[in-house]
């Protein structure tokens, strides 16, 4: 590409008498002046980078690093903030390359060769990904170690490789990885909500004087809030979901019930906008919101819970439910980089939802533990509480009881009841039938992605159907159940 191009790059002939940078009157073109100037823009390029990283706009981008489903799924637009990281990227190296091209007086083919890229990874890689501190003290390893071993120049290639054998062995994250985002014991002020305020109880209930920043929206209870309407999917010859009819209704529990394979997880991933059906419609609160991205779908009201876990692994509890605030945010890139007081007041909104949220959990005192450090009961309730800080108003849980034990189950079925209680209306899959009849107001029954039955729990519960499909016989469901 570069070689091609004679009008634009003059070919591999490169480019030639590339003039001095200015700036107005002032013409840098010594050598002690370009190395003031290298590092005033260092410096201006790391105060960038830093305003960022500690922002809703750094979040985001770990975020899509750590995963890029569960990403969307908390409200974060993937494809915007790559944009945004890949511009932003471009724009520095442009800044980079002119600024080299400008010293040197001529850019060709043969200034960047395999070993300059190679070198770049070299930095990332012993410095810390996602550390700015890290690469800058990797740049200057990879600057000075040349130079210090100058004679032995024949090796230098295998001495980096040793350095990074060594630095991914015994420093997987980088001789200075990513510092995490905490949160102290400090109180909030202003609206009042304090984490010392917050005591978790049995169920993650809390006593609170003062509410969530965080307020659910409430629907009428004439209508449907979420209608599914006769949704089709195919993968291929295989029909996944056929037909479906499901109308979930404000301030109830709805379990979506079947055997493994029904589709019910398909139909989830229909109704949270991962997956555009071939036929039907999906409406949340009147509005057709079919084949809408997720994080759409998360703007409109909609969180979601994974079957299979679904943190960001590699962040902080904190940082986590920090994420799923991002869709209740709207500071952009200036107001970052300028820490505007609408920034400021909004990071520090951030801080007070995430934890309330966390004290809601129980989850207070893991604020600053890695995410996939947590007991597997306790990431369940991570999971929950990075989607209930989305606000939303129908909380969509895949499995939530999976991998419990029956005391944490009996947990987790109160803390539901409490969230309905405030008005987030709640529809799950589930397997454990206690779980089902103890707290569901209406139960939809899948089988091979059709509906076999519906109704209330004891209606399905009756249902020869369903005791037939997916209970199995009569007597061993009530023999399990008593």
């Amino acid at each position: 590409i570069v070689n091609n191009p004679w009008g634009i790059t003059n070919g591999p002939n490169g480019i030639t008498g590339v003039g001095f940078p200015a700036l107005g009157p002032f013409v840098i073109q010594t050598p002690t002046q370009f190395y003031y100037f290298v590092w005033v823009v260092v410096a201006l390029v790391a105060f960038v980078l830093l305003r960022l990283q500690r922002s809703r706009i750094g979040r985001a981008w770990n975020a899509i690093r750590e995963d890029e489903i569960a990403a969307e799924a908390t409200g974060i637009d993937v494809r915007a903030y790559k944009l945004l990281a890949f511009t932003l990227g471009a724009a520095f190296a442009g800044l980079a390359g002119n600024i080299y091209a400008a010293k040197m007086a001529v850019v060709s083919p043969q200034s960047f060769l395999f070993m300059e890229s190679a070198l770049l990874f070299c930095i990332v890689l012993l410095g810390g990904l996602g550390s700015l501190p890290g690469v800058l003290l990797g740049a200057a390893l990879v600057v000075v170690f040349p130079e210090v071993f100058r004679r032995f120049a024949s090796f230098r290639l295998l001495f980096f490789g040793l350095a990074l054998m060594v630095t991914m062995i015994f420093r997987p994250g980088g001789l200075l990885p990513r510092k995490r985002e905490t949160l102290g014991l400090d109180g909030f002020g202003a609206q009042g909500f304090s984490a010392k305020r917050a005591s978790p109880v049995r169920g993650g209930q809390v006593s609170l004087k003062d509410r969530s920043p965080v307020q659910p929206l409430h629907g009428s209870g004439n209508r449907p809030l979420l209608e599914v309407q006769g949704v089709t999917l195919r993968f291929g010859g295989l029909v996944a979901v056929n037909r479906y009819d499901l109308a979930v209704y404000p301030g109830r529990v709805t379990s979506l019930i079947g055997p493994n394979g029904a589709g019910k997880t398909t139909l989830f991933n229909i109704i949270t906008g991962i997956y555009r059906p071939d036929e039907g419609k999906v409406l949340f609160r009147g509005e057709d919101i079919t084949g809408l991205k997720p994080h759409l779908v998360v703007a409109r009201g909609i969180a979601r819970t994974f079957q299979n876990i679904r943190l960001f692994p590699s962040l902080t509890c904190l940082e986590n439910v920090l994420t799923g605030l991002h869709c209740r945010g709207s500071s952009g890139f200036i107001s970052t980089v300028l820490r505007t007081p609408f920034q400021l007041r909004e990071e520090r909104e951030f801080m007070e939802a995430a934890a309330y949220w966390l004290c809601r959990v129980g989850l207070w005192e893991y604020r600053n533990e890695l995410a996939r450090n947590l007991p597997y009961g306790r990431q369940k309730y991570l999971e929950i509480a990075r989607a209930l800080a989305t606000g939303p108003e129908l909380l969509v849980l895949d499995e939530p009881s999976s991998g419990l034990n029956e005391r944490e189950t009996e947990e987790l079925m109160e803390f539901l009841q409490g969230l309905l209680r405030e008005g987030i209306t709640i529809l799950l899959i589930e397997h454990d039938m206690n779980v089902v009849m103890g707290i569901s107001d209406w139960v939809s029954v899948m089988d091979m992605g059709n509906k076999i039955a519906e109704g209330s729990p004891w209606e399905v519960y009756n249902h020869p159907r369903v005791i037939e499909a997916y209970l199995g016989k009569e007597e061993e469901w009530v023999g399990s159940t008593s």
